[in-house]
């Protein structure tokens, strides 16, 4: 169990709108994905958290690339050049994972994630209050990606925003107010 879960008791039953909310949150993952969810969320069990990630890695990963992820040594396999998770769709992932872990991954943090691998340990780690700050990547996150993850909070709840440029113009107005 992890450290500042919650022990299962009835009390953390996922209420019946909570897990709607849950399903429909993750409804293009795969069932193995939500059932993992929904178990993560009532018990804080850290064994869902590989089913969980690669579910959702896997939702944004295009069909002939899947099959990568389910091979022994998966967590090798680097998001952008391995799976051709482009920095927009990487942010997406990281969005959903945060609302389905119930988490925040911050940009230094995200810096450093750069194969399925690091995903899982370093949300592992941060669950578990243990949040550390990976080895440095060889090379830097690519920009649009960090100018992303820089500008994706709007007031406290996160936004997919690309460069902000396009998006902000569409934006003005009551939509802000």
């Amino acid at each position: 169990m992890l450290q500042g879960m919650p022990s299962p008791t009835r009390e953390n039953a996922l209420s019946p709108d909570a897990e709607a909310s849950l399903r429909e949150t993750l409804k293009r993952c795969s069932p193995a994905t939500v059932n993992a969810a929904c178990v993560f969320r009532q018990t804080g069990e850290v064994a869902q958290i590989p089913v969980i990630i690669v579910g959702v890695i896997e939702r944004f990963v295009e069909r002939e690339l899947r099959v990568k992820i389910q091979h022994p040594g998966a967590a090798d396999l680097r998001l952008i050049e391995d799976l051709n998770v482009d920095s927009l769709t990487l942010l997406e992932a990281v969005l959903l994972l945060e609302e389905v872990l119930q988490i925040t991954i911050d940009n230094d943090e995200l810096q450093s994630l750069r194969t399925l691998g690091d995903v899982q340990r370093f949300t592992e780690a941060k669950l578990g209050g243990l949040a550390r700050t990976l080895p440095s990547p060889a090379r830097p996150m690519p920009m649009n990606l960090s100018r992303s993850l820089e500008q994706r909070t709007l007031g406290d709840h996160p936004k997919r925003i690309c460069d902000g440029s396009d998006l902000a113009k569409k934006m003005k107005g009551p939509a802000l107010e």
